[in-house]
């Protein structure tokens, strides 16, 4: 886990919202019955007419069915990247740095607010907590392979 991904999470929580409304928007909207006019003079006496053609629109039914696959697998994909930011965050076992986590990368706190509200009287100590333990973290996990 890094920085970068963590900060990640309050924009995933955005994009889960609107993607969740445009798979609402796509749902709601059925085949479109279409109709349209043509002229034709192709029999004898070849007299022109019109003809008019209706039913459904098929292909573009079928865009819309592929761009509904695409959301669905897009907010399956958001959800497992905010779950894994969200088991890292719990797994940290002390609560002074795991507040620190919530607040900073979950609710999106300034690092002063996270300071103040976590006993500290200045934004760089829970700064500085936070990359100890990204680095001890990730030392951690290298050593694992």
């Amino acid at each position: 886990m890094n920085e970068k991904r963590l900060d990640q999470y309050r924009l995933l929580k955005i994009k889960l919202k609107n993607l969740n409304e445009d798979l609402k928007n796509l749902r709601e909207t059925g085949p479109i019955y279409a109709a349209d006019s043509v002229s034709t003079a192709t029999v004898f006496p070849y007299t022109p007419h019109t003809l008019t053609v209706h039913g459904l629109d098929i292909i573009g039914f079928a865009t819309k069915e592929n761009r509904l696959k695409m959301k669905l697998k897009e907010i399956e994909d958001t959800v497992n990247e905010m779950n894994d930011i969200e088991v890292f965050i719990d797994s940290i076992s002390d609560m002074r740095i795991k507040m620190v986590f919530e607040y900073r990368y979950m609710k999106g706190w300034s690092w002063m607010h996270v300071a103040l509200n976590t006993g500290w009287s200045d934004e760089g100590s829970p700064r500085k907590k936070v990359e100890n333990y990204l680095k001890n973290s990730e030392n951690s996990e290298n050593s694992e392979l």
